[in-house]
């Protein structure tokens, strides 16, 4: 019986893809599982940040600061916020969001993302080792109203 060539490599190429695939569905994962329950001072605390961005999801604007004071004073009225993790929201089940905040740090590539009540995730280029998932604010009124005075205390 005579095997054709093509069709030999065509499966071994198809074979090196899959083993390629699968080892690589796990990787990360130890910095990626988001705990049960964290406070954003033990997230945020072994980085420096340097600067933290705020997004509207009403109006699309984006409002910024670089000043340690204020930087300080947003993670002074959240550090002791509590976020559970959420198992039930999977991604691509919520439309819109109210705010997301990006974290810039020190030394760091790319930003660490809080999306109010959706959870934490991290650019592509992200180069540190942080947790990432679906969670929820304990006090998810009382930080969404943080969060809203402290992006209208920004200058535009």
């Amino acid at each position: 019986m005579r095997v054709n060539k093509k069709l030999l490599i065509l499966i071994f190429c198809m074979l090196i893809s899959l083993g390629t695939m699968v080892s690589c569905q796990n990787e990360g994962q130890a910095d990626d599982m988001f705990p049960q329950s964290t406070t954003l001072n033990s997230l945020l605390s072994s980085y420096t940040i340097n600067k933290i961005s705020i997004t509207d999801g009403n109006t699309g604007e984006v409002r910024q600061t670089s000043d340690s004071a204020e930087i300080e004073q947003l993670l002074k009225i959240l550090a002791d916020e509590k976020f559970i993790r959420n198992d039930n929201n999977k991604k691509g089940t919520r439309a819109g969001y109210s705010y997301f905040i990006d974290f810039y740090f020190q030394n760091i590539q790319g930003y660490y993302r809080y999306t109010l009540a959706c959870g934490f995730t991290k650019s592509d280029n992200f180069s540190g080792s942080i947790p990432t998932g679906n969670c929820n604010a304990e006090n998810e009124n009382a930080v969404k109203e943080a969060v809203k005075d402290f992006y209208n205390s920004l200058k535009s």
